[in-house]
Formats: structure tokens, C-alpha cells, sequence
């Protein structure tokens, strides 16, 4: 988890630079490259949510918008 505090200070020093959080990056180990409900629970409105998952036999890392839609994919 990341500390609130610290997370406050790094965004408030890339907003003064004119930098913003585009995507949060998680994996799920033991399921699939989707948005699970907590997930989108937790999304922020403008940050993609980009998920990794070894699911099958290759790593898949797929990007999503807030509430679910998928906007890319790809496996390695």
C-alpha cells in the first residue's frame, strides 16, 4: 500500500510541474488481466486502471477506464 502522506507530497510536486497520475498498475496473480469490483470501486475518474496477470501462457497487461471499459491490451 502506499503511504497517503507521502502520495500527497509526490502528486503536489508533479501537479506544480504540470505532470499528472495517468494509470495505476497492479497485477492479479491468480486471475485475469479485468478489473475486478474493488478495483473499480477504487478507481479515480481520469486515471486508467492497467492490470497484469499471467494467466494461460503469456502475461497479458491490459489498460481500462474507470468504470470498466477496456481501451488496450496486449500479451508477451
Amino acid at each position: 500500500l502506499v503511504d497517503p502522506l507521502a502520495f500527497a507530497r509526490v502528486e503536489a510536486g508533479a501537479r506544480e510541474r504540470g505532470l499528472a497520475l495517468r494509470a495505476w498498475f497492479h497485477s492479479h496473480p491468480r486471475g485475469l488481466a479485468v478489473p475486478s469490483a474493488s478495483d473499480l470501486a477504487r478507481a479515480w475518474p481520469d486515471v486508467e486502471l492497467w492490470i497484469g496477470s499471467p494467466a494461460g501462457h503469456r502475461f497479458t497487461v491490459a489498460g481500462f477506464r474507470a468504470d470498466g471499459r477496456p481501451l488496450w491490451r496486449r500479451s508477451v
